[in-house]
């Protein structure tokens, strides 16, 4: 995920995650999660989910890369979220943790 940004709240903000695996003497590679397929949480500053589980796009034709575009409402909490999300190939399962995705203000 890119660096934190800083927004009013009743703002859209882009969340945009690489999916990559690390193959034995190898570098990493980017894959597409099919199972799970790629999910997103964020937690408002309290750690109580404003979007829970819910799928997110992939980037036209781009392995491994998606978003998700988080429509934040006026009466959200100030103060910064955080973002988890996770995918995985059938064997294993990917996670990614971003303890701060956002702010709002």
């Amino acid at each position: 995920m890119s660096a934190i940004v800083t927004k009013d709240r009743g703002s859209a903000i882009l969340i945009q995650v690489e999916f990559k695996r690390n193959t034995p003497f190898g570098s990493a590679e980017y894959f597409d999660p099919t199972s799970p397929a790629p999910t997103i949480v964020i937690l408002d500053p309290k750690n109580e989910e404003k979007v829970t589980e819910t799928a997110m796009t992939k980037k036209d034709g781009q392995v491994g890369k998606y978003y998700y575009i988080c429509q934040t409402a006026e009466n959200w909490l100030t103060g910064e979220y955080k973002a988890k999300c996770k995918g995985g190939d059938g064997t294993y399962t990917d996670v990614t943790i971003e303890e701060k995705a956002f702010k709002l203000k």
